[in-house]
């Protein structure tokens, strides 16, 4: 997730070694040399911006390639983009392509809520592509829609074939069909998938 290089960064707050510190220019950067590995920046970041590497186990994120700002350059994700649908520059330089887009477009920041103020906006956005995690569930997995098979083999009861399915499973018998059903221990009433193969004609 793209860093939103807050006003009110609390991963600069809660950062015990000062590895995250805000720039004259509004960047929020990064001194892995000064990490610990803590992990309280990620947990304090709303917007799951940041990550531990792998390789360094330090923390890590977007630093708006701020050695490509230094340097007069533009981000590496703007100068990529082929269709120009990143901007960047200074909100508070007037008459600025993102400045005006922000003043006369309809923009929308993540979790506006949590008082960070961020600095990454959107344009013509929805709640669906700003907020993930809040999207109505199916309640359906890729696999269990799959039960009664797929391409030519769909809507088959094939003697190989694996079942899946929420709650408790029926017991079976070892000819491969359904047995009465039982009252099911607290443990298992705890069971939210279960999977049964068929063994009929082996």
């Amino acid at each position: 997730m793209r860093c939103n290089h807050c006003e009110e960064a609390p991963c600069v707050e809660i950062c015990p070694t000062q590895a995250l510190y805000k720039r004259p220019d509004g960047i929020v950067d990064f001194n892995n040399e000064r990490c610990i590995g803590c992990k309280s920046c990620t947990q304090a970041c709303p917007y799951d911006a940041i990550y531990i590497d792998p390789e360094s186990n330090t923390a890590a994120k977007c630093n708006y390639c701020s050695h490509r700002v230094d340097a007069g350059l533009q981000p590496a994700c703007v100068n990529v983009c082929p269709t120009e649908a990143i901007i960047s520059g200074d909100l508070d330089e007037s008459g600025s392509k993102i400045a005006n887009l922000v003043a006369r477009q309809q923009v929308t920041a993540r979790k506006p809520e949590k008082g960070t103020r961020p600095k990454l906006f959107y344009i013509e956005s929805d709640d669906v592509s700003l907020k993930p995690l809040e999207t109505s569930h199916s309640g359906q997995s890729l696999w269990g829609s799959q039960e009664t098979g797929v391409g030519h083999h769909s809507g088959k009861n094939h003697r190989h074939s694996v079942h899946f399915g929420g709650g408790n499973p029926e017991p079976t018998d070892h000819s491969g069909n359904s047995g009465s059903r039982h009252n099911p221990t607290p443990n298992q009433r705890r069971t939210q998938w279960w999977f049964q193969t068929s063994t009929e004609g082996l």
